[in-house]
């Protein structure tokens, strides 16, 4: 993972992007939503980005010979997988 992706702010920006996606999907379905999950997405976000950063401590090793990936590429998949959500869960909305 490139440097610019390793701080802590932007992970959790990040976070709350998609947090807030995934409730924003769920207004759109007439489903309730609740700030409690936005924020505990965030910190959810936040934590998986500390024991990353410790388990690349520990395993400093083991990364050397990573590939580089587009820069919109996990982007692209994160979207997917929320779109893939809401349209497993809207089916009958759009195929009646």
């Amino acid at each position: 993972i490139r440097e610019e992706f390793r701080k802590i702010w932007k992970v959790a920006a990040v976070g709350l992007t998609f947090s807030f996606a995934i409730e924003d999907c769920q207004l759109l379905c007439y489903r309730a939503t609740d700030v409690d999950d936005l924020l505990m997405n965030t910190i959810g976000t936040v934590v998986g980005y500390v024991i990353w950063v410790l388990f690349h401590k520990i395993f400093s090793n083991s990364g050397k010979k990573a590939i580089m990936i587009g820069k919109i590429e996990p982007i692209v998949y994160m979207w997917l997988g929320v779109a893939g959500i809401f349209f497993l869960y809207n089916w009958r909305v759009f195929y009646g």
